[in-house]
């Protein structure tokens, strides 16, 4: 199944409480805060704005946060995702629970065929996509955000019909199967 490989965010689009740290969009040096409050933060940007190829259909989607962690306890956080912009989200998904035993750890959330309660009917536009972190438990901390596609891809086997006329070939090889 073809994905959209992991796609890095470039641009900070809503910020309430601070969730998603701006510093941490400079690649490797940056930080998430998911904070113990009902702080929330929206990223979009991915990929430049691409499109994924005609024809594509999603059939889930993975959001990963790497070297996460939690400096006392455990916490938890929910993820949504937009595709159209922010003007409407997803279901939430939990992170699961995310402790001090491990040091830091990649979180994922979602997969190949998690749809997240969205009609993915028609989507294509990259830069419709939006993540957003919210209801963090504990404060919790990450080094980067990304988002993976899943798709299908509609192959178009090319047909001809002939309805009345002649064809005529000149040369060459006809094979028909």
């Amino acid at each position: 199944m073809p994905d959209t490989g992991f796609m890095s965010p470039d641009n900070v689009v809503a910020n309430a409480n601070t969730f998603f740290n701006t510093a941490w969009l400079v690649e490797a040096s940056g930080i998430i805060v998911f904070l113990a409050t009902t702080g929330t933060q929206t990223v979009d940007g991915f990929e430049n704005d691409g499109t994924l190829p005609a024809g594509a259909t999603i059939t889930g989607a993975e959001v990963l946060l790497t070297n996460t962690y939690v400096t006392s306890g455990t916490g938890t956080f929910d993820i949504q995702i937009s595709i159209d912009g922010g003007s409407s989200f997803s279901s939430s998904i939990t992170s699961g629970t995310i402790d001090t035993s491990g040091g830091t750890d990649d979180y994922t959330v979602g997969g190949s065929t998690q749809l997240w309660g969205l009609n993915w009917s028609g989507f294509s536009d990259l830069s419709q996509l939006q993540v957003k972190g919210l209801n963090g438990v504990n404060n919790i901390y990450s080094q980067h955000v990304q988002i993976k596609l899943y798709y299908t891809e509609t192959v178009h086997t090319p047909t001809l019909n002939i309805k009345s006329g002649e064809v005529i070939i000149k040369g060459g090889k006809l094979t028909i199967k």
